[in-house]
């Protein structure tokens, strides 16, 4: 339809209000481009359930790990290696949170050291980095 062509040219454009405008006349509802508009607005968590709604797993599951939501990622995930590297991260989170309280201020400074150095493998400036 024009109301959506336009809905799409706008959030192109990145003009997310005046396209949510449009979106919200758009008949039957749209959940896909409405899923869409949400993840430009990294209004993660919201694109997820949408995009579920819509029957995009993938992108379900790329906006649940946007927003940190790896329980919610593993529930759509399909892939075995993702399904790998979220239950993974999911143990990360746990563990750490039953360190024991205060412990930051008993570590020894190899013992931070070889913490830090356990996670610099996976993360160097806040990106993910190849392992080879």
């Amino acid at each position: 339809s024009l109301r959506c062509q336009a809905f799409d040219t706008l959030l192109a454009a990145g003009k997310y209000k005046a396209a949510e405008d449009v979106l919200s006349i758009v008949t039957p509802p749209d959940g896909l481009r409405r899923a869409r508009l949400r993840e430009r607005q990294h209004r993660f968590e919201a694109a997820a359930r949408l995009y579920e709604r819509a029957g995009h797993p993938e992108d379900a599951v790329r906006n649940w790990r946007l927003a940190a939501s790896w329980d919610d990622a593993l529930e759509s995930a399909t892939d075995m290696n993702e399904r790998t590297d979220l239950t993974w991260l999911r143990d990360v989170e746990r563990l750490m949170a039953r360190r024991p309280a205060g412990i930051q201020g008993r570590l020894t400074p190899a013992e931070k050291a070889k913490l830090a150095a356990l996670v610099q493998p996976c993360i160097r400036s806040g990106t993910l980095q190849d392992e080879d």
